[in-house]
């Protein structure tokens, strides 16, 4: 085989990963009809491998209009049928391990857990004007067409809890696409047989 046509070949498979491994997004930056009161969410999810799937959630509190002192719950719907779901890291304050259950007004984390949400619940202060984030690996499951962000304000204390942000959108690939998986193995294809009949005719 040629050193041009490996280098094809090689230039194919790297397409193919890079567009396996792109991310999708939801980045909500006016969702005050949705309980967001000023503040600037979004959701990200990449494949981890496996059917793995790793998720970032943010919270940008800058344009933060409401009265309590933090976030109290922070969750997501984005992947359907997953079998595990752990939180990995977080940007600020004191988080729960990670559940499969939905942020509930009723106490945390309380939502049913055949909804496919995931949830977790602790304390991060939001009056510092900047954005929190939470790291979340998903095993298994598949991604949904249409996600929903939710976090709740409280305060330190757990009491007196505030209105629950439940936000909806459709995700969307950031930046330019990437081929498709099809496009670059057709491609890859290509290249071998014309490479194999170059060498038919030498």
């Amino acid at each position: 085989m040629s050193r041009t046509l490996r280098a094809l070949l090689g230039l194919s498979f790297v397409l193919f990963l890079c567009s396996a491994a792109n991310a999708l997004i939801l980045d909500l930056d006016d969702c005050n009809s949705f309980g967001c009161q000023g503040s600037d969410v979004s959701l990200q999810v990449t494949a981890a491998g496996g059917g793995d799937w790793n998720v970032i959630l943010k919270l940008d509190s800058t344009g933060y209009t409401g009265t309590k002192s933090g976030v109290v719950q922070a969750g997501f719907k984005a992947i359907a049928g997953a079998s595990v779901v752990s939180l990995v890291s977080y940007s600020d304050g004191s988080w729960s391990t990670a559940k499969k259950a939905g942020v509930s007004s009723s106490g945390a984390c309380a939502g049913p857990s055949s909804s496919d949400f995931v949830c977790t619940s602790g304390y991060a202060n939001i009056q510092t004007d900047k954005e929190y984030s939470w790291n979340f690996l998903v095993k298994g499951g598949s991604v949904l067409d249409e996600w929903t962000i939710k976090f709740q304000y409280g305060n330190a204390t757990g009491t007196n809890n505030g209105n629950l942000i439940s936000a909806p959108g459709v995700p969307t690939e950031p930046g330019s696409p990437a081929p498709e998986p099809s496009a670059a193995l057709l491609f890859a294809a290509g290249l071998l047989i014309a490479g194999a009949r170059r060498r038919a005719l030498r």
